[in-house]
């Protein structure tokens, strides 16, 4: 019944959007495919409306609390609930989503759930498309968002010792760098290199980067996941641990969310080396705030 639900959800979605709509060219297939990826999240979550206009204002509120604890950037957020906004004249709603971001805490505060949002085992059996399976592999051994895990080019961003993403690539267009600090993540990037023509993404030829994205949100929906942002979690946190070993030759430990002291329990040592594993780690992932990083490891 709710893949019946589903269908008939994406189904009314579709039709709000045959009409004109007062959008662009792209920002009508941006809000659209933005507003499909949110309705799969409710059902994912076990929301299982059946029509567009059963959109309610506690949906909002759910969906917000997701992206929140998944790591979503503010600005993310935002650009999400405009087009939350946009549905809500589509549908004439006017009461589904506040006028002000701040009523759902939006910009006020980083959101940190009390426990651990990490996905650190994921079946790769269920992916026979071997891009999406490559894609999946990278943000679990690299941390990579979802953008940056479709459009890598192997060849180009290996350097031996680590990787370096290009700014097309990323979130703000900031060139960054990941160490390589174990055999399987040499490993994967050695195979994707061999199966992989030099110069090659992780999108066929033929396709664009929105056609792989669809696909990949198709995949990972099938394999039971709303989105793989907890691939990154756990990353975050194997990292963490990592480098406080680093930090303090070898007398590291674990991050919050994965047993360890959290920071008002250190000693002013430990927390020294607990701000500069979160800072470096900041930086890895692409964020420009160390306080960030408390949503992937617990504070």
């Amino acid at each position: 019944m709710s893949r019946k639900f589903l269908d008939n959800c994406l189904f009314s979605l579709n039709n709000k959007f045959r009409g004109p709509v007062g959008l662009s060219h792209g920002s009508r297939r941006d809000y659209h495919f933005g507003l499909t990826r949110m309705v799969r999240e409710l059902h994912a979550g076990g929301i299982q409306i059946s029509h567009i206009t059963h959109f309610k204002p506690r949906h909002v509120i759910y969906l917000v609390k997701q992206w929140q604890e998944a790591g979503s950037s503010t600005g993310t957020i935002k650009n999400r609930l405009s087009q939350l906004r946009f549905l809500s004249q589509l549908i004439r709603r006017p009461d589904l989503v506040p006028k002000l971001n701040k009523d759902l805490d939006v910009g006020a505060r980083i959101y940190i759930s009390p426990v651990s949002k990490a996905i650190h085992e994921v079946d790769l059996s269920k992916f026979e498309n071997l891009l999406i399976r490559y894609s999946v592999q990278l943000q679990q051994q690299f941390g990579l968002r979802r953008e940056e895990s479709i459009k890598f080019i192997a060849s180009d961003a290996d350097k031996g010792s680590h990787i370096t993403l290009t700014a097309s690539w990323t979130k703000g267009g900031i060139e960054r760098n990941i160490p390589i600090t174990n055999d399987t993540q040499r490993a994967l990037l050695d195979e994707i290199k061999t199966k992989i023509n030099k110069g090659n993404s992780l999108i066929p030829a033929d396709k664009t980067y929105a056609y792989q994205r669809r696909v990949y949100d198709t995949d990972v929906y099938k394999a039971g996941y709303s989105n793989f942002h907890g691939l990154r979690h756990a990353y975050a946190q194997r990292r963490y641990l990592e480098l406080t070993h680093e930090l303090t030759q070898s007398k590291g430990w674990p991050a919050p969310h994965q047993g360890g002291k959290s920071q008002k329990d250190m000693t002013p040592d430990e927390r020294n080396i607990d701000r500069q594993a979160r800072l470096i780690l900041s930086n890895e992932l692409g964020h420009s705030r160390g306080q960030i990083t408390q949503v992937y490891l617990g504070n």
